[in-house]
């Protein structure tokens, strides 16, 4: 076992679709700042029909923290 971080998934057949999508994208969305009060750990259990997360713990962040 490694511990790790998923930022996200996809299937390796969709990869070059996946890079080729991104390359192409101009401003689609703006990024605008926000403010996180607290992250969430997470636990990943495959299962024959996708995924299934549980909240393992929840961490509260300092007041400002952009």
């Amino acid at each position: 076992y490694r511990p790790h971080i998923t930022l996200a998934r996809i299937a390796r057949e969709n990869i070059v679709q996946l890079r080729f999508r991104i390359a192409s994208m101009q401003n689609i969305f703006p990024l605008q700042p926000f403010e996180a009060t607290e992250f969430h750990l997470y636990e990943s259990r495959p299962t024959p029909n996708g995924s299934v997360y549980s909240v393992l713990a929840s961490f509260p962040l300092a007041a400002g923290v952009r």
